[in-house]
């Protein structure tokens, strides 16, 4: 019998995709399963964690050296998150379903840095072996998805970032502080950690950080504007309007104009209406075309009726797509019976779509409906 196991992006893992708020193509997926198992395949799949979600989920984070392989068995020179005994037994460290050439036993001397959960029989790394991270003189072998650094950089990047989640759990003014310094920090993980946390976090934010968020639009790294752009919709940041809306008609990438106009809606400022409708249908991009009703069911609500019924013929499947997840997202996060009874009229014509994914997303959104 056949068996392996794979990493795979955040966004394959997406809760529901019709709740997805990310433009931004990584996971912004508050993770509450890190491994998910596909009996059908034989096989185990692991999320490709961010390092802020590494050290997160992690219990303890040590710097260890295997001592005794028979009986699993390391020593820790250094405990960078958590408290350890000096000598700590090692479990569930191998993923037997992998191929045996891709699994990863103890090997006797190698150091390696290791994210850990406690359990019963010891301490269990995050995602069996993916959660030990060999080391090789002052380098590290981590995963793909995780930007390299040496041993020192990484060593001093958890630790901070141990710091600034413990300080940003409890709440308040130190919460909010935690979170512009994160966002500031030239740390690559480090700011990740503040822009894909803090808009989740905070309800009520101070104006610093707000200024925090809208200063990574200027970075023009897509990473950092769609974590903007779910600030500017979370807290309805209208004066970020001006700075979205000349993304939006000046961008040449259709990723900066398409984030641009689903947070462009969210600043509740009516002024642009008429330039996220143009957006809407005028568009080149069918990805811009449609992140702009999302924008447009910010902004008006139940009034977008109208518009996503000009969307729901739009050449594009993508947008007729998107024109039913952005209404059922509607929908759904209402109890206004008008509302509801809209959107499950536009559904319903969405439903004879002649593309047939359109009429899967659409058939499941309408029994969702039925069953609140």
């Amino acid at each position: 019998m056949s068996a392996r196991a794979r990493r795979v992006p955040h966004e394959k893992y997406r809760a529901n995709v019709a709740r997805g708020r990310h433009l931004h193509w990584s996971t912004c997926l508050v993770v509450t399963l890190l491994l998910l198992w596909s009996s059908a395949a034989e096989t185990t799949e692991y999320i490709a964690l961010h390092l802020h979600q590494e050290v997160e989920f992690s219990e303890a984070i040590v710097l260890a050296t295997v001592t005794d392989v028979a009986n699993a068995t390391v020593r820790v020179e250094q405990t960078l998150k958590g408290s350890t005994p000096r000598s700590i037994h090692i479990v569930d460290y191998i993923d037997g379903f992998m191929r045996p050439a891709d699994q990863r036993p103890l090997v006797r001397g190698t150091r390696e840095l290791m994210f850990l959960k406690a359990t019963e029989g010891g301490y269990a790394p995050l995602q069996t072996q993916f959660g030990r991270w060999l080391i090789h003189g002052g380098s590290v072998e981590a995963p793909g998805q995780i930007a390299q650094l040496g041993l020192p950089d990484f060593r001093k990047t958890i630790l901070w970032l141990v710091d600034l989640q413990s300080r940003a759990a409890g709440g308040g003014s130190r919460a909010i502080d935690a979170y512009v310094q994160g966002l500031d920090a030239a740390d690559p993980h480090v700011r990740l950690w503040a822009a894909h946390s803090a808009y989740r976090q905070v309800d009520q934010p101070l104006p610093r950080l707000v200024d925090a968020y809208l200063k990574l639009w200027s970075t023009h790294d897509s990473e950092m504007r769609g974590s903007a752009a779910n600030a500017v919709i979370k807290w309805k940041i209208r004066r970020a309007a001006p700075m979205l809306a000349t993304t939006l008609r000046e961008a040449t990438a259709w990723g900066d104009r398409a984030t641009a106009a689903r947070a462009l809606g969210g600043t509740g400022d009516l002024s642009f209406l008429p330039l996220l409708r143009t957006t809407a249908t005028s568009d080149e991009s069918d990805k811009v075309r449609g992140w702009a009703y999302e924008g447009l069911t910010e902004l008006l609500g139940r009034e977008s009726i109208p518009d996503l019924e000009k969307g729901s013929k739009d050449r594009s499947e993508f947008v007729r797509r998107s024109v039913a997840i952005h209404a059922f997202n509607m929908a759904n996060h209402s109890r206004e019976a008008d509302l509801r009874a809209d959107v499950r009229r536009l559904l319903l014509l969405l439903a004879e779509d002649t593309d047939r994914s359109v009429k899967q997303t659409v058939q499941s959104f309408l029994k969702q409906l039925a069953n609140p």
